[in-house]
């Protein structure tokens, strides 16, 4: 799982986030109790890596990609 989106506020973009699993494996034999390791980036610049459990699904990891680049 990937998520990527712009920021918004009206019609100002203020900016750009992605988070991307970089653990090698296999999407199709994922599993919902998988953990695996996301890359981070803001507006192209790595911010840091978080873990997160497949079947926690796509909130979950925002959420706590979100909580990782308050706390840096």
């Amino acid at each position: 799982m990937s998520l990527h989106f712009d920021l918004k506020m009206g019609l100002e973009t203020l900016g750009f986030m992605e988070i991307q699993r970089i653990d090698n494996t296999d999407r199709n034999t994922l599993s919902d109790n998988e953990v695996s390791t996301y890359m981070v980036r803001v507006n192209g610049v790595e911010k840091g890596t978080v873990r997160h459990r497949y079947g926690d699904g796509a909130w979950a990891l925002l959420r706590t990609a979100l909580d990782e680049l308050m706390e840096a």
